[in-house]
């Protein structure tokens, strides 16, 4: 609960002194909530919104008085609580961190000083109200005592020591206390935390607790660290009105606590640049100058160009910097970026030009010569990327629609010829993405896609590209439907090669000076819009870019069966592991987050198994899930179904109740949801994925009489059964794999009494291909998931 107080500077960095009182465990009532704080929102990095912190028009003196009035309504006899609170105040000049001046009075009230102070420094009173509440519990409390009112807001208050006295008094400390949040705000490099980076937290005072790495994402909440510089652990959280353990800090759990109880949500959304126009489906460029801004150079789409915006900063420390089109598949284009640490990084945005937070993709990166966007380079739908190393190997990381890549796969080698790389671009009009590679002698060679993870023979497009120092596609720049290059010379003039579809280019022509200045370039890659949906079944267990089936023969094996990618099988395989007494298996997706699919696996005792896969046919030690789960009737991956971009299971009780386990991307669960009841009269039920083509995750159920149900997803639930087919009564068998014949349409395999194995392609419009033979014998296996 406590909070920076007062600050030294020394050598140039700001140290805050913190009140001893910030492991303090106060007790504090719930409230009246204008939103019950739910701990599964509580945002680390953004505690709350600088939209939101800093609005100082939220409640006037009145409104203000009311709200002291109805925490207290009745004083304790022989003390003045807040809402009867009153003093003298001193007049304060304007100040330069952005506080006006306040005209003090002879007798101000405590609502009036806030509601003043507020107003003066561009403080929302709301949050003014919030931090007396948190630092002493004045505001609830009934009987205070004059050291509350003294040290209000814990200014000035460090652990080591009492209170300055140059700081006491309720006005004193309201209005200091907002002075400093104005003063993080206006010199924000010079502090300890600072927004739009990673920052080492601890969880508490004791250092041995640890600490964690929080990338703040917005100034007022990087002032909250600063001024109680600690992070609520998971016991904390937990126990959301009372205590956690030895661990535990209280100070920015509380804050944010108290001000959704009291005022509802602290995360109204920023207001973004003005980024004109969708940025995912415009041409534009990204560029770096020295000094790490980020600005977004949007194009008109016609050759021309928009206002530039500047999206973000201390993008210098990054060693490569590519925009890859949608890699999390939210429906917004992404940019991927490795460090000097060799880290590599998505970076979301949210269409707009806005960034959200990075998600870490992967680490030991250092080798790494040059990282491009390779497009959907394997024709499943996702965004994928190149990275070359120093021995000029050249690896493909497939993305597995999430943001995570499995395994990469190495898809060439001699690439070190190259200085210069360009990927996701179409460069002959065949719809499939090519790379571009620009030779030491200046020589710009074409490696053409085949649209199933290679290359057609390379050729040799053009020479003297050697004058460039940056080459990069910006997508379609002058609108004619054909990707284009824009080149950097020397002088810093960039040129337009128009692409004329065909292999080749138009004359070049100059469409700017000065981007000498910049230090990195790069394209947006793929147009996006549409949301990829996360794919159930298997998926790709083997690391060839297909989705792949296991089935078991009880007491003789458990075999994994690749498929090839057009709806039939490559040789089966033995699925290493432990899998006796399984009575059940399905895909998971990538419940843990490390960009390889999960197995589930349930056993004759009830306990669920998680196989982690390598992304190679081969599987980590199992790992129990759960315990408990033999009373379902019916347990499979249902992707995503809470919108989350997380993995979750779906189950069915003995009473007939569908429930959902959502994933939490960690390898976990979180709570479970009920989805209704009914369920009991359906044979199977599975999900399909995305069998409609809206992108949402759908069900699947056949009665006992052998109608076929599609109970399509929507924002809100499922909705109303659709039949759509019938006779499926003598399938021993029916589930779904996914995409199994490589159409990108979610599919259906059935198993019929005399073995014969059939898939029944969708149309992605809810509706059936034509079905055909997959297989025969699988009478024998016991066991298909």
């Amino acid at each position: 609960m406590a909070s920076v107080r007062a600050v030294l500077t020394t050598a140039g960095v700001v140290v805050a002194l913190i009140a001893s009182a910030l492991t303090a465990q106060v007790t504090m009532p719930a409230q009246s909530a204008a939103a019950a704080a739910d701990p599964k929102d509580f945002n680390a990095g953004m505690i709350i919104s600088d939209q939101v912190f800093y609005d100082s028009s939220t409640m006037t003196a009145a409104q203000i008085q009311s709200f002291l009035n109805a925490r207290v309504p009745t004083c304790a006899s022989g003390y003045v609580c807040l809402k009867d609170y009153s003093q003298a105040t001193t007049s304060q000049p304007a100040r330069s961190e952005g506080c006006a001046a306040y005209a003090g009075q002879a007798n101000e009230s405590a609502a009036l000083i806030i509601y003043k102070v507020a107003r003066a420094c561009g403080i929302n009173p709301r949050s003014l109200i919030v931090l007396l509440e948190k630092e002493q519990g004045i505001v609830t409390d009934s009987s205070p005592s004059s050291r509350q009112y003294r040290s209000a807001t814990g200014y000035g208050c460090p652990d080591t020591a009492d209170c300055d006295a140059n700081y006491y008094g309720f006005f004193n400390q309201v209005y200091n206390a907002a002075w400093q949040f104005r003063k993080y705000r206006a010199n924000p490099g010079i502090r300890a935390y600072q927004a739009g980076r990673y920052n080492t937290i601890l969880w508490h005072p004791n250092t041995a607790c640890g600490s964690s790495q929080v990338y703040i994402q917005n100034q007022a909440t990087a002032g909250l660290y600063i001024y109680t510089p600690y992070r609520p652990n998971a016991a904390a959280l937990a126990n959301l009105y009372g205590t956690g353990d030895a661990c535990s800090s209280y100070g920015n759990r509380n804050f944010w606590r108290l001000f959704t109880d009291w005022f509802g949500s602290t995360s109204a959304p920023a207001a973004p640049p003005p980024a004109p126009l969708s940025t995912d489906q415009i041409p534009m460029v990204y560029a770096v100058d020295g000094a790490g801004a980020m600005y977004l150079y949007p194009g008109s789409g016609t050759g021309g160009w928009r206002p530039r915006v500047q999206v973000g900063s201390g993008w210098n420390n990054m060693k490569f910097i590519d925009g890859v089109g949608d890699v999390t598949g939210d429906g917004y284009r992404d940019v991927m970026a490795i460090d000097a640490a060799g880290t590599l990084r998505t970076y979301p945005t949210d269409g707009r030009g806005n960034f959200r937070s990075p998600v870490e993709a992967g680490t030991g990166f250092q080798n790494v010569t040059a990282m491009f966007a390779a497009g959907d380079f394997d024709s499943d739908g996702d965004q994928d990327l190149f990275t070359r190393d120093a021995a000029g190997v050249l690896r493909l990381h497939m993305n597995n629609g999430n943001g995570t890549f499995a395994p990469p796969k190495q898809v060439g080698i001699g690439w070190n010829v190259f200085t210069t790389f360009v990927g996701s671009i179409d460069v002959n009009g065949d719809g499939n993405p090519d790379v571009l590679g620009r030779a030491a002698d200046g020589a710009l060679w074409l490696y053409a896609g085949d649209g199933r993870a290679g290359w057609k023979p390379a050729q040799r497009v053009g020479t003297g590209w050697n004058v460039m120092t940056s080459i990069i596609t910006p997508g379609d720049f002058d609108g004619d439907g054909r990707d284009d290059l824009l080149a950097r010379d020397g002088a810093g003039g960039l040129y337009l090669y128009a692409g004329n579809g065909t292999g080749g280019w138009r004359a070049p022509k100059l469409i700017g000076n000065g981007w000498n200045g910049m230090a990195l370039l790069a394209g947006p890659g793929a147009k996006s819009g549409r949301v990829v949906p996360l794919t159930t079944g298997m998926g790709d267990l083997t690391g060839d870019g297909t989705r792949d089936l296991i089935a078991q023969a009880s007491g003789v094996g458990t075999w994994i069966y690749p498929s090839n990618g057009s709806g039939g099988w490559l040789p089966r395989r033995t699925a290493p592991g432990e899998w006796g007494g399984t009575n059940l298996v399905f895909g998971g997706g990538d419940w843990d987050g490390d960009g390889r699919r999960d197995v589930f696996a349930r056993d004759t005792a009830g306990d669920l198994w998680r196989h982690a896969s390598d992304g190679n046919g081969g599987f980590a030690p199992r790992v129990k899930a759960g315990n408990g789960w033999g009373g379902f009737t019916a347990v499979f991956g249902g992707g995503d179904v809470d919108g989350d971009r997380d993995w979750d299971i779906m189950a069915r009780d003995s009473s007939g109740v569908l429930w959902i386990y959502p994933g939490n991307g960690a390898g976990g669960f979180e709570p479970r949801v009920r989805v209704g009841g009914g369920w009991e009269t359906m044979r199977w039920v599975f999900s399909p994925g995305d069998f409609t083509g809206d992108g949402r995750p759908d069900l699947i159920a056949v009665t006992s009489a052998g109608e076929m149900r599609l109970y399509a997803r929507t924002a809100t639930g499922y909705a109303a059964p659709t039949v759509i087919g019938s006779g499926w009564q003598g399938m021993t068998w029916v589930g779904s794999p996914g995409d199994l014949d490589g159409d990108l349409r979610a599919d259906v395999l059935a198993r019929s009494s005399d073995g014969v194995l059939r898939l029944y392609p969708g149309n992605g419009r809810g509706g059936w291909l034509t079905v055909r033979q997959v297989g025969s014998g699988w009478q024998s296996m016991t066991l298909i998931g």
